[in-house]
This record gives C-alpha cells, sequence and structure tokens, in this order.
C-alpha cells in the first residue's frame, strides 16, 4: 500500500470497512514512498468491520500509518490481535513516539497488539 496517494488510500479503506465478512487482513507499506498522503477520508465514519486479525508490516510511524491503525482498532469490535512489523531505524519520529501514539481506544476489549521490531 502506498500511503502517498489519497486514491489508493481511499479505496483500501472503501475496501476494507465495505467487505462485511472480512475476517484477517494483512498490508504491507510500499516504504519506498515518502510523502504523506492528503486525503480528505473521513475516518470516523468507516463502521464497523468483523476483522480479528490483521499484520501490517513496514510500518514507519506515519500519519497516515496511525490512522489506519487507529480506525482499524476503533472500527472491529472482533479484532482479537494486529500485527505491527517494523523496524526501528525507519520510524519516523522514533519508537517511542509510536508506541505511544497506540494508547487508544479499542473497539474490542480482547484486542492485542502485538509490536514486531524487525533488525533487519
Amino acid at each position: 500500500m502506498d500511503f502517498s496517494s489519497s486514491v489508493m488510500v481511499s479505496c483500501v479503506f472503501g475496501m476494507i470497512f465495505g467487505s462485511s465478512n472480512l475476517q484477517t487482513l494483512k498490508i504491507t507499506v510500499d516504504v519506498t514512498s515518502t510523502s504523506i498522503c492528503s486525503s480528505k477520508v473521513d475516518y470516523d465514519t468507516m463502521g464497523k468491520t468483523q476483522l480479528q486479525n490483521v499484520v501490517l508490516t513496514s510500518i514507519r510511524g506515519s500519519v497516515n500509518d496511525l490512522w489506519l491503525i487507529k480506525s482499524l482498532l476503533a472500527g472491529s469490535p472482533l479484532l482479537k490481535k494486529m500485527v505491527i512489523r517494523a523496524r526501528p531505524s525507519e520510524m519516523l519520529g522514533g519508537e517511542r513516539g509510536f508506541t505511544t501514539e497506540l494508547k487508544i481506544r479499542r473497539a474490542s476489549p480482547i484486542a492485542e497488539i502485538d509490536i514486531t521490531w524487525l533488525l533487519l
């Protein structure tokens, strides 16, 4: 997923929140994109999903990465586990700022977040 493309961000959010039976989601972020998407997606009106497992790879801690994570956590009442794979050396704002940002409301009382810091 290329977060520098507002069209792609809007399309992906539409597919995720429009797929009522989607239970598992895996997204790999395009690490070559450097700009932040200027999309006017209203993340608060996306509705609820049936997601139970989410894996996000190559997360860099950008504003768009955080919006995706927050939206999925807030809109997934059945979520059991979210795995986030990131490289500390590529984190925008550093690891600490990223993990601080993740202390947010979750729709699922049992959702757990597993952050894996990749060393390569």
